[in-house]
């Protein structure tokens, strides 16, 4: 929803300031997990205050807005329970980080329909899943943080979930290269000027799509659309709101489906065919 993203680009900018400080600190944690409960309640007041126009944008709401501000929200609390119990030396911290990755993928098998729903974009039980006055028996609450019944949905818990042990993976791999020497990518080596794009937000879907159907990250790893979404958005500091509604409108164009990939094709035969008449010496 258009409204929610001034709420999740502020918390964005906020969270990122908190990464300039010690990674492993408690207090750091605290303040981010501080951060995600104050957009959570100006979420929930403005969403409480507005209402949604139709069931369409409940769903939309319920399973792709919320669950991200809630991921955070876990993923933060579930990194400050880590750390706080953390044992000294590093053989028993790698045992220990190595004994939570496997909690986490534990999760993953004992979800496998969650996670293939979500991973999938699926979309046949939405009404199920992301409208909270259903008569599909379902309870109304399933998610542990709120206790509001009108701020939740039974399939919005799940969902968020799943996202916010993803970032955990993360996190979990990162302070395992650490610890084993790995080299990692420092602030010190990113570049001092932030790319930007500023073409059309539904050709860089159309883009999102298509590395993700190309398999082209971490050695042909299957990865979940919302992962190279959530890496695009980072990286081109652009937030690409609902990019499964889009992708469907990408799918029924009556002339070329890819249409902006048909382009970028015709850009660069056009400038090899110009290095071919005017070559460099």
């Amino acid at each position: 929803m258009q409204m929610t993203h001034p709420i999740w680009n502020a918390l964005q900018i906020n969270l990122n300031h908190e990464q300039t400080t010690e990674q492993a600190s408690i207090a750091r944690i605290n303040r981010c997990l501080h951060l995600v409960q104050t957009a959570l309640s100006d979420l929930k007041n403005l969403v409480l205050q507005t209402g949604f126009k139709d069931p369409a944008e409940e769903i939309e709401f319920f399973k792709e807005d919320l669950p991200r501000f809630y991921a955070m929200y876990l993923h933060y609390t579930r990194i400050h329970q880590i750390e706080t119990r953390m044992p000294p030396g590093k053989e028993n911290q790698l045992k220990f980080l190595e004994k939570e990755i496997k909690r986490l993928a534990f999760y993953f098998e004992q979800n496998a329909d969650w996670v293939l729903y979500y991973r999938s974009g699926a979309t046949h039980l939405d009404e199920r899943y992301f409208l909270r006055q259903t008569t599909n028996g379902f309870p109304t609450v399933y998610c542990p943080v709120v206790l509001d019944l009108r701020f939740t949905t039974y399939g919005t818990y799940p969902f968020s979930k799943i996202q916010s042990l993803e970032l955990t993976q993360t996190y979990l791999d990162q302070k395992m290269a650490v610890l084993r020497n790995y080299p990692l990518r420092t602030d010190t080596s990113k570049p001092k000027a932030m790319l930007r794009w500023t073409g059309s937000k539904s050709d860089l879907i159309e883009l999102l799509y298509a590395l993700h159907s190309s398999r082209l990250f971490n050695n042909d790893e299957y990865l979940d659309v919302r992962q190279i979404a959530t890496w695009l958005e980072t990286t081109l500091n652009i937030d690409l709101g609902n990019y499964y509604r889009v992708f469907q409108g990408i799918r029924i164009r009556k002339k070329s489906r890819t249409q902006f990939l048909d382009t970028l094709k015709e850009n660069l035969i056009r400038r090899m065919d110009d290095a071919d008449e005017h070559p460099r010496n």
